[in-house]
């Protein structure tokens, strides 16, 4: 799998810089600040656990599988982090690729976001997802699919306490349909 090093994306509102273990103490600071909004999110507690989750990061840009940030605010505090993930780079099995030619991976997913309770619902997110976005459409040149069209994925997500009633809902759409 190809590395990318993790460039420095800075704008009015937020600087993204590569994630490393100096930035431990700062980002478990701001992860303790309030916990009240990482119910669906894993935010680390304690230090072990931050410094599992930046070994962990670490190996996955090693592995050229993601490139890891840890978020500062407008005045430089560390608020948080993201990271660029799931990098794919396709096999085109002698379809040649539509133009424009990637100088990065074929499509990249923006993930693993999390901020300190003050600056949720700021410009720093909308900032830095505008960052992350223009370095993979404009520098990157993320790619279309084999037949030229931009391909648009949606997600979907359940927890294990909705599943028994997402379950339900299936089977009974299963029998009206009968």
């Amino acid at each position: 799998m190809r590395k990318y090093e993790v460039p420095v994306l800075a704008g009015r509102h937020v600087r993204l810089e590569p994630l490393g273990f100096e930035h431990a103490g700062a980002l478990l600071a701001a992860a303790n600040e309030a916990r009240a909004t990482y119910g669906l999110t894993y935010v680390p507690s304690s230090e072990t656990g931050m410094e599992a989750y930046i070994v962990a990061a670490l190996a996955e840009r090693e592995d050229g599988r993601s490139l890891p940030f840890v978020v500062r605010d407008r005045v430089g505090a560390v608020v948080g982090s993201t990271r660029f993930m799931e990098i794919e780079h396709w096999q085109w099995l002698g379809v040649p690729p539509p133009a424009p030619l990637p100088e990065g991976p074929d499509a990249v997913e923006i993930g693993f976001t999390w901020y300190a309770e003050r600056v949720q619902r700021t410009a720093v997110n909308t900032e830095a997802k505008l960052l992350l976005c223009t370095h993979a459409f404009e520098r990157w040149k993320v790619r279309p699919g084999s037949d030229g069209q931009v391909r648009s994925t949606a997600f979907f997500s359940m927890l294990a306490g909705e599943w028994p009633e997402a379950r339900r809902g299936l089977i009974e759409r299963l029998e009206r349909g009968r």
